[in-house]
């Protein structure tokens, strides 16, 4: 799936549809986006303690899942909550480019026919949901990692 290949397939013509492209290739980035955030947080646990652990006699499972997971934990909420916002806008590009359903194609039958309120109504509603499951994204980082907190 790295080069945008999809593997889903249509029954009638066994090949992928046009939407069905159009869907997997954004899943296809944001996925990419979340292993490169885990790849760099991993990268970056600090090597004296995994040979601390090591040394203490913790074999590899061990050390990998007391020392390394909860070291990168945060870092891949972090790039979760990034591709949050690009996924966001792949899905609403999708609707708009090759649905009929969902507020992005709302927002096209809205300019078809100038109506300029219910586009601003999609954007509000798109914007609204942004804004709350990046506030519920933060609020969890905020739950499951409180030793990250700044002290004031």
């Amino acid at each position: 799936m790295g080069n945008g290949d999809c593997e889903c397939s249509d029954e009638r013509s066994g090949t992928c549809t046009e939407y069905y492209k159009k869907s997997c290739v954004p899943l296809d980035r944001v996925i990419t986006g979340i292993n490169y955030g885990t790849h760099d947080a991993t990268k970056n646990v600090r090597a004296e303690l995994i040979e601390t652990a090591l040394t203490l006699g913790a074999n590899r499972r061990i050390t990998l899942f007391n020392v390394v997971l909860p070291a990168v934990l945060p870092d891949v909420m972090v790039a979760m909550r990034q591709m949050l916002a690009m996924a966001w806008t792949y899905l609403v590009i999708a609707e708009i480019v090759a649905s009929t359903t969902g507020i992005g194609a709302m927002m096209m039958r809205a300019r078809r026919f100038l109506n300029t309120d219910e586009i601003l109504a999609g954007i509000l509603v798109i914007g609204a949901l942004g804004l709350l499951f990046d506030l519920l994204f933060a609020q969890l980082h905020r739950w499951l990692f409180p030793y990250l907190r700044e002290k004031r």
